[in-house]
């Protein structure tokens, strides 16, 4: 018979909804050997409550029965931990961590670009496109730190909890003795020290992007560390550029929408995800039921699978759309005209470009349409029709405006899309990479 202290390790051991694999069962031919069931208690003479796989519910007794725990399967987020962890590794061996202490704090930053681009390339390889949000949970990736105290930089792993925020959890760092983990019990007393002198209290930016983590101010990065993000932040705008072709390609094969733009995105199914991903699309109950007091309007038609901006009964009109003309910008700005868009579809469009680096830079894309063009902004194929969830992100996402001059930052907060008409023309604009809405209202009202 078993002991009570016994009976209280089972209950500890195995607790409700753990899986165990059946050796053998004393007496009971009809449960063979492999058969998987799931325990559901153990009661206060140690036997272990089982519903079987065949639908038994017979008991175990640990005196006379063999098992065994079926380990848990793995979830994504640990595969892919695991996954990301064996590629940094295979990194790490390759590491001379006393040279990459000298190229963090020197000024030849190469070794160390060189290292947290590789990091974030395995990061890419494990979760796709250096993307994540609060379906992984707990996430390590690679990161540039730097000592409040004492400004000594390293790079290290850093662990999120992307279901709060991107809480931090923890940091592994790259020091020039090897890795050291923050608060690992295996630290030596010296070792111990050694953070704390060189690197505790700490700021942190790692390098993949994460959806609303609200603990890092990636605006107020050291040009130090900008230096040594500089080949990931490159290879992030590469990114950025081969994913607007791919969305302008696959616009461009749309009907029966006639113009397409790189910079006004297909509606997605993950509502939240990368800003360039951001979700906009058609029509909401309250802009079909308000009464507007100016026409013609822009509005978001829906047919079929398929949405696009146009103007409802646009009147025809013979003379040539003029130009717009821009009247404000911030200081240091840029202007890209694409003039390949007037010759294809008669529409003028710009991108207007802060020339700032890194998580700094920003776009705001500019379309002037004549009034009879149209433009897609959501479907793949005749089966891709516009759900519930779509409409809900449409009407949290896009603005149509009847009075620009109205038009106040508040407002345009959230959204991703703005459009309306003046004159001639209508006009389209993707205001979701442009971080002071204050700035995108004045550029807008600037418009002649």
């Amino acid at each position: 018979m078993l002991r009570r202290e016994q009976i209280e390790r089972l209950k500890e051991r195995y607790p409700a909804g753990t899986v165990v694999r059946l050796g053998q069962m004393e007496g009971e031919h009809q449960m063979p050997s492999g058969m998987e069931g799931k325990v559901t208690g153990v009661d206060d003479i140690g036997q272990i409550h089982v519903e079987w796989e065949n639908g038994s519910t017979l008991a175990l007794n640990v005196e006379e029965d063999a098992f065994s725990v079926v380990p848990q399967k793995e979830t994504i987020a640990e595969k892919k931990c695991r996954e990301f962890l064996g590629k940094v590794n295979e990194i790490l061996k390759e590491t001379d961590f006393y040279r990459l202490n000298v190229s963090c704090n020197g000024g030849d930053t190469a070794y160390a670009a060189e290292k947290l681009l590789a990091m974030h390339q395995a990061f890419e390889t494990v979760y796709g496109e250096g993307y994540v949000d609060e379906e992984y949970g707990m996430v390590m990736m690679p990161a540039v730190v730097c000592g409040r105290d004492s400004g000594i930089r390293t790079l290290a792993l850093v662990t999120l909890d992307l279901e709060s925020s991107g809480e931090h959890f923890g940091t592994i760092f790259m020091t020039p003795g090897g890795l050291l983990e923050q608060g690992s019990s295996s630290l030596s007393e010296k070792q111990k020290q050694a953070l704390a002198e060189y690197y505790i209290p700490y700021d942190y930016w790692y390098t993949p992007l994460v959806e609303r983590d609200h603990h890092v101010d990636f605006t107020q990065m050291p040009e130090e560390v900008a230096d040594i993000r500089r080949m990931v932040d490159e290879l992030l705008v590469q990114a950025c550029a081969a994913q607007q072709r791919a969305d302008l390609a696959a616009l461009e094969q749309l009907e029966p929408a006639n113009v397409p733009m790189p910079f006004v995105p297909q509606v997605r199914r993950t509502p939240r995800r990368l800003l360039k991903t951001v979700i906009i699309a058609a029509v909401c109950a309250a802009l079909v039921t308000t009464v507007y007091a100016f026409w013609p309007r822009v509005a978001v038609i829906l047919e079929g699978s398929r949405a696009y901006l146009a103007v409802q009964e646009a009147p025809q009109n013979s003379i040539p759309m003029e130009q717009m003309q821009l009247t404000w910008l911030p200081d240091g700005c840029t202007v890209t005209w694409d003039d390949s868009t007037y010759q294809e579809y008669g529409a003028y469009s710009c991108l207007i470009d802060n020339g700032k680096q890194s998580k700094e830079h920003q776009v705001l894309g500019i379309a002037q349409m004549p009034l009879e063009n149209k433009v897609n902004i959501q479907g793949r194929g005749p089966d891709d029709a516009i759900t519930e969830e779509d409409k809900a992100n449409i009407e949290q996402q896009i603005m149509i405006v009847d009075d620009i001059a109205a038009l106040t930052a508040e407002q345009i907060e959230d959204c991703s899309v703005v459009a309306w008409t003046a004159g001639d023309s209508y006009y389209v604009a993707s205001v979701y990479r442009w971080q002071d809405k204050a700035e995108v209202v004045e550029i807008l009202q600037g418009i002649r």
